[in-house]
């Protein structure tokens, strides 16, 4: 099975093949990149950001146009918001498998902090393979090193490490045999509870 990334033109420039290349390290299935092909509509200029919900459906709608069977996560360049307004770093649709992750508040610099593109390569990457996750049948995790943890505020998102939780493998493992997670070396996953729902799958990350 193939993972389709598809990079907006407004994403954070020459990082889409580093994280294409971090995460393909950490799950073990061929990932192809390429330039976003879908129209994205639901952007808002008075509040600079994209409606979550909209982004998903034109996933949906391109998926089924294109017969497309494989997962397909779309990086932006743009802040993503619930029609509520609630910022979020990602969002899936599990039903129709299409995720989004946001590079926005992933980066230092909205934050006030000096730029850093390693850091940023693996918040994208971490935070996309935790969207993919839940495409693959993964819930959030009580484990807050686990990729599958759901953050719920920025620190949050540097507590998790580039690995899968024991537990949350072996649940991969049952749902998809063939599919290798690099997960938590043994001596970290003494304390490792199994994964639980906290949330409905889809729910955004909050800030």
């Amino acid at each position: 099975m193939d993972i389709h990334i598809f990079w907006d033109k407004r994403a954070p420039t020459g990082l889409a093949l580093p994280v294409q290349r971090r995460m393909q390290q950490i799950l073990d299935t061929p990932m192809k990149l390429c330039a976003n092909p879908v129209r994205i509509s639901g952007y808002s200029s008075t509040n600079q950001y994209y409606d979550a919900h909209i982004v998903l459906s034109a996933l949906q709608l391109y998926k089924k146009r294109h017969a497309m069977t494989e997962p397909i996560l779309l990086v932006l360049g743009d802040d993503l918001c619930t029609r509520s307004g609630a910022h979020l770093f990602g969002i899936s649709r599990e039903a129709a498998g299409v995720s989004v992750v946001s590079g926005t508040r992933l980066a230092n610099e909205f934050w006030g902090l000096p730029p850093d593109d390693k850091l940023l390569i693996e918040r994208i990457g971490r935070e996309g393979l935790h969207e993919i996750g839940h495409l693959l049948g993964l819930t959030h995790c009580s484990n807050a090193s686990c990729i599958m943890a759901n953050p719920l505020c920025f620190d949050d998102l540097d507590a998790k490490h580039s690995w899968f939780c024991h537990a949350c493998t072996k649940k991969h493992m049952r749902l998809h045999p063939f599919i290798y997670l690099h997960q938590i070396p043994e001596q970290g996953d003494a304390e490792c509870a199994d994964p639980i729902l906290t949330q409905k799958h889809s729910d955004p990350l909050i800030l």
